[in-house]
């Protein structure tokens, strides 16, 4: 017969004694020790909410910088096989349009800075009628210039 607190088993026909119940005992967490994980939780989402956040603006930034470039690309590529002069147009301060393309527009907080030309055009052999220029690219800390050089060629820097 087993002893108070000391669950039966049968092993091979015998009686047998075991550790006391786990049936006696609650299972389960606490209150209390429910609170302190939540608590560390919390104290390491407050410290990476703040690196994730500039991660999100330099991103978006590297994006839009690098679609602009892409754009500007076809903007030339499509002056030379029209052989007609093409424009991209700054249509405000999150967005531009290509000649014959549907208006392009930043992601959420990404803006034209600083001096940005309203229009550049190319020629239908490349070049920009302009010469060089420059669009800068920004959002929060963040931002990007997106360069054109003489023969209409653009790259991102900085």
């Amino acid at each position: 017969m087993a002893e108070p607190g000391m669950a039966p088993a049968y092993t091979r026909g015998m009686l047998t004694r075991l550790a006391p119940s786990a049936f006696g005992r609650r299972a389960g967490v606490t209150l209390i020790e429910l609170m302190i994980v939540v608590a560390i939780l919390a104290i390491t989402a407050g410290f990476a909410w703040p690196k994730f956040i500039e991660t999100r603006q330099q991103l978006a930034v590297e994006s839009a910088a690098q679609r602009l470039t892409r754009d500007l690309g076809l903007a030339r590529t499509e002056a030379i096989k029209r052989n007609r002069p093409v424009s991209l147009r700054r249509i405000g301060m999150d967005s531009y349009r290509i000649d014959s393309v549907p208006p392009r527009e930043f992601a959420p907080g990404v803006r034209f800075a600083g001096g940005a030309p309203t229009v550049v055009t190319f020629v239908p052999f490349g070049p920009l009628t302009t010469g060089p220029a420059s669009f800068q690219v920004s959002y929060g800390n963040y931002s990007k210039r997106v360069e054109i050089n003489a023969a209409g060629f653009a790259r991102t820097a900085n």
